[in-house]
């Protein structure tokens, strides 16, 4: 009995001591948080390297997945710039056509 009593204590005791411990992590946290200089840039850039790195650790893609990504963001930004390209064509014939008018 004494020493399930002690096993009990000595859980609680561990417990008691890992929430100060995360209390005292929490403080200091929020402390340099708030203290300047001002640094969120910092947080946010950690939290979204933090957030992608378990994604693609939990996708674990293979080298065919990889390739196929590539190709797909290249036909993307190929359809992109075509589409600039075109927006800028006809955004300078129509300062063509604005200047035209302009001088008439």
């Amino acid at each position: 009995m004494k020493d399930q009593i002690e096993e009990l204590g000595r859980s609680i005791l561990d417990m008691v001591d890992g929430l100060g411990m995360i209390t005292l992590f929490s403080g200091r946290f929020f402390y340099w948080m708030v203290r300047r200089p001002f640094r969120f840039h910092l947080l946010t850039e950690q939290l979204y390297f933090i957030g992608n790195k378990s994604i693609l650790e939990q996708l674990q893609f293979d080298e065919n997945d990889y390739i196929s990504m590539v190709k797909d963001q290249r036909e993307l930004i190929q359809r992109l710039q075509e589409k600039l390209d075109n927006v800028e064509e006809e955004n300078r014939q129509l300062h063509v056509r604005l200047s035209n008018q302009n001088k008439n």
